[in-house]
């Protein structure tokens, strides 16, 4: 993935007198990584992994609408998790090392 990647949000909302038209993400960082590991179910795992990578509080991501989550979703979250799985050699599908070619 090339990175950072902008989402323009088909649904822009204000927060705490801040509009958010837009989010930008980014590769995880450490600190993303880590809070990532600590938490116990994969819904918030991958809602703590989304606002680290675009670099806002779980407040902000939030409130992002359903509409909004699935673009970031085809154009963020799938594409990082497929690269991440292929990476430590699993199929992104199953979960299941690859069968090594010989």
């Amino acid at each position: 993935m090339d990175f950072p990647i902008k989402v323009t949000l088909k649904r822009p909302f204000t927060l705490d007198d801040v509009e958010h038209k837009e989010l930008n993400f980014d590769e995880p960082d450490l600190d993303t990584q880590i809070a990532v590991e600590e938490c116990e179910s994969d819904l918030r795992k991958g809602f703590v992994l989304l606002a680290g990578m675009a670099g806002v509080s779980m407040s902000v991501l939030g409130k992002v609408k359903e509409s909004d989550l699935e673009v970031i979703n085809q154009k963020i979250m799938e594409p990082y998790q497929k690269e991440q799985y292929e990476k430590h050699g699993l199929d992104f599908h199953g979960g299941k090392k690859k069968a090594e070619k010989k």
